[in-house]
């Protein structure tokens, strides 16, 4: 919501156009590490098969390959529900939600089918994804771990500690830890050395995004307010 309303009032957009923004990165950046998820576990596939079996090793290639075919067709979709909504004009009772909720799906639908900016986006995309995996990565030598399976490991702490980003309340990083313990476990990592791998890579992927944004964001305290409005 702040990243929305920033979109506002610094770059002048409608509420619909900010929201589609967030979505399609957001969309963006998960779609493109599901892919790498699904090419790690391809790679390895002959030890994912000693670790889960060959059929829990199918049913994971299976599930992820129906995840981001499942992203891409819902994109496909939310441009076909775009255009289609876009040609009947402006017809409706006023503002309301559902004006709202249909013309963000015409600034979705709009975002997704200009080639060249989606294109460029899915290329940043990519290359967060390979800094932020080589980070987490590096961190097991420098903690001196060696788990079987080492980018499927850092890959799970990342998809894990994502997911309790959203879910769980704010708290400093002690979601994405405690998702950090459960899936090293699983790897053989005893607890303590899960636990301080988990704060080494919030406090690496943290400080520097805090380090840059704090002086901007500081600038703009007194107009926060008016950004969630």
């Amino acid at each position: 919501l702040l990243a929305v309303g920033l979109l506002r009032g610094e770059c002048g957009v409608t509420g619909t156009q900010a929201l589609a923004a967030v979505a399609i990165t957001g969309f963006g950046e998960a779609l493109v590490f599901g892919i790498f998820v699904l090419g790690v576990v391809a790679a390895g596939i002959r030890r994912w098969e000693l670790l889960l079996g060959p059929s829990g090793t199918a049913r994971a290639l299976g599930g992820l390959t129906l995840l981001a075919a499942g992203a891409i067709f819902g994109a496909a979709a939310v441009v076909l529900i775009g255009r289609r909504l876009g040609r009947r004009g402006t017809e409706g009772r006023g503002p309301g939600p559902l004006q709202w909720l249909r013309r963000a799906l015409i600034d979705a639908g709009e975002g997704l089918s200009s080639l060249g900016p989606l294109a460029l986006n899915l290329g940043l995309a990519a290359a967060q994804v390979a800094l932020v995996v080589a980070s987490f990565w590096a961190l097991l030598p420098a903690l001196g771990l060696s788990p079987p399976l080492p980018l499927a490991a850092t890959c799970g702490v990342i998809a894990a500690g994502s997911v309790a980003a959203v879910a769980l309340p704010p708290g400093l990083g002690a979601g994405q830890a405690a998702t950090g313990v459960l899936v090293l476990a699983l790897f053989g990592v005893d607890e303590a050395s899960a636990l301080a791998y988990a704060a080494l890579g919030w406090v690496s992927n943290t400080a520097p995004a805090a380090a840059l944004g704090l002086l901007p964001l500081w600038r703009r305290l007194p107009r926060l307010g008016s950004y969630t409005r």
